[in-house]
């Protein structure tokens, strides 16, 4: 899903820009750009602020149960990485 989203945007962005350019000048395509990267700036400083003002998570009551979750997800993702691992490799041949 990602990547078809990347994609997309590979393929719908430069036109908008083309079309942008056709009706208007190159100047206003940058500028359209810029306030589009402030307008996500603003957004992420607002999300930073937020969780800088979020409650502290409570530590846990029952530290055995994360141990139990901690290992529980270990013996689940040490063989995945093996096999992750295994897959990754370029064949030698």
């Amino acid at each position: 899903l990602s990547s078809i989203i990347v994609n997309l945007a590979r393929l719908i962005g430069p036109a908008i820009a083309g079309v942008m350019i056709v009706h208007l000048d190159v100047v206003w395509v940058f500028v359209f750009n810029a306030a589009v990267t402030i307008g996500f700036v603003v957004v992420y400083a607002l999300v930073a602020m937020a969780l800088a003002q979020a409650r502290p998570v409570q530590e846990a009551v029952e530290p055995w149960r994360t141990l139990i979750y901690a290992a529980l997800g270990l013996f689940w993702a040490l063989p995945m990485a093996a096999l992750i691992k295994w897959m990754a490799r370029p064949d030698a041949e």
